[in-house]
C-alpha cells in the first residue's frame, strides 16, 4: 500500500475513534480514549513512516463528576439527622397528652375476725365434722368417757388427745369460738388430727356442715 493510502486509513480510524469518544462522553462513559483505540493517537512524523505517540493519560470524564455531584445533592439525609427531631416531637406529644383517668378500685371485703390469741397453747389448724345428730345412731348414746350425747352437749371426739382435755376452738368461716371437752373417740377417717363435734359445739360455731376448717389450742 502506498504512502497516501496509509495516511487515508489512519485518518479514517482517527475519525471513528473521535466519534466513539464523543458518544461515550455524552452518555457519561469514563473510558480513556487511548485504552479503547490505541491507534487513535497516531500522528505522522516525516514523510517516510508513521510512528505511534505515547498513549494518552486517562482523564476522568466531566460527566462523572457531574453525576457524583447530583448524587451527593439528592442523597437522603442521614438517619442520625432524623433521630433528634423525631425524639423531640414524641416528647412534645407525650408532655401535651392528658393525664390518664384513674381506674376505680373495687373495695376489698372485710376480712373475717382473727383467731383468738393463744395464751397457754399453740393454735393448730385442722378439719372437723359433726356427729351425734338425729338419725346417725350416735345421739343419746354414751361416749368413750361415759358422758351422754344430747342436742346441747359440748363434747368432741378425737383419736389421740386424752379424754377430759379442755380445748378452745375457733372457726375461721364464722369467726365464732367456744370451749369444749374431749369425751369421745373418732372420727375414723384415716387422718390423724381431726374432730367430730357434738350438736352443742356445732351450734356454738355457726352450724357448719360437712368437713370444715377449725383451729384449736389445748387449755391448761
Amino acid at each position: 500500500m502506498g504512502f497516501n493510502g496509509r495516511i487515508d486509513k489512519g485518518i479514517a480510524r482517527t475519525a471513528v475513534a473521535v466519534t466513539l469518544s464523543l458518544l461515550f462522553a455524552a452518555t457519561g462513559a469514563t473510558l480513556a480514549f487511548a485504552d479503547f483505540v490505541p491507534i487513535a493517537s497516531t500522528k505522522v512524523l516525516g514523510v517516510g513512516r508513521i510512528q505511534s505517540a505515547p498513549p494518552a493519560v486517562p482523564v476522568a470524564s466531566e460527566n462523572k463528576f457531574a453525576v457524583a455531584s447530583l448524587a451527593t445533592e439528592d442523597a437522603p439525609p442521614q438517619t442520625t439527622d432524623l433521630v433528634e427531631p423525631i425524639a423531640r416531637s414524641v416528647a412534645t406529644v407525650e408532655s401535651e397528652a392528658p393525664a390518664p383517668t384513674p381506674t376505680p378500685v373495687a373495695s376489698t371485703p372485710a376480712a373475717p375476725a382473727a383467731a383468738p390469741a393463744a395464751e397457754d397453747g399453740e393454735w393448730i389448724t385442722t378439719l372437723a365434722t359433726n356427729y351425734a345428730t338425729p338419725g346417725d345412731g350416735f345421739l343419746n348414746k354414751y361416749t368413750a368417757s361415759g358422758a351422754l350425747t344430747t342436742t346441747t352437749s359440748m363434747g368432741v371426739a378425737h383419736k389421740n388427745l386424752p379424754l377430759g382435755t379442755q380445748l378452745e376452738l375457733y372457726c375461721p368461716r364464722t369467726g365464732l369460738s367456744c370451749v369444749v371437752t374431749v369425751n369421745d373417740r373418732g372420727p375414723y377417717d384415716g387422718r390423724p388430727d381431726t374432730f367430730d363435734f357434738q350438736m352443742g359445739v356445732t351450734s356454738a360455731l355457726g352450724n357448719n356442715t360437712g368437713w370444715y376448717t377449725v383451729q384449736y389450742r389445748i387449755l391448761p
